[in-house]
């Protein structure tokens, strides 16, 4: 019965390339989608509470801004042009999450 690899030819995976099969794994648009849904939720049930958390849903509607930048800046339109009007939004979303903050925090 002939061996079908030859294990004095097989050398141990190095943590780059085992990191490498993790990553191509996941798609980014996959991470992106899941970190909006996590941080836009989560942001918006905090700030319709009454409780202590309140003042909290600013910080994380804050740190869900990356996601949406980074999702938008990967979209496009079916003409294929940038989501530019949407792309302005978050930037101004980013704004109005770091007035909250200012708010309810200084």
């Amino acid at each position: 019965m002939a061996n079908l690899i030859d294990l004095d030819e097989v050398k141990p995976a190095t943590l780059r390339e085992i990191l490498q099969m993790i990553a191509a794994e996941f798609e980014p648009d996959w991470m992106l989608q899941f970190g909006i849904f996590v941080f836009s939720v989560a942001a918006i049930a905090m700030i319709a509470s009454t409780g202590p958390l309140h003042r909290w849903g600013f910080v994380v509607g804050l740190a869900s801004q990356p996601f949406w930048i980074a999702a938008l800046w990967r979209a496009r339109s079916p003409t294929g042009s940038r989501l530019w009007g949407m792309f302005a939004l978050s930037l101004i979303y980013c704004a109005i999450w770091m007035l909250g903050i200012l708010n309810r925090f200084f």
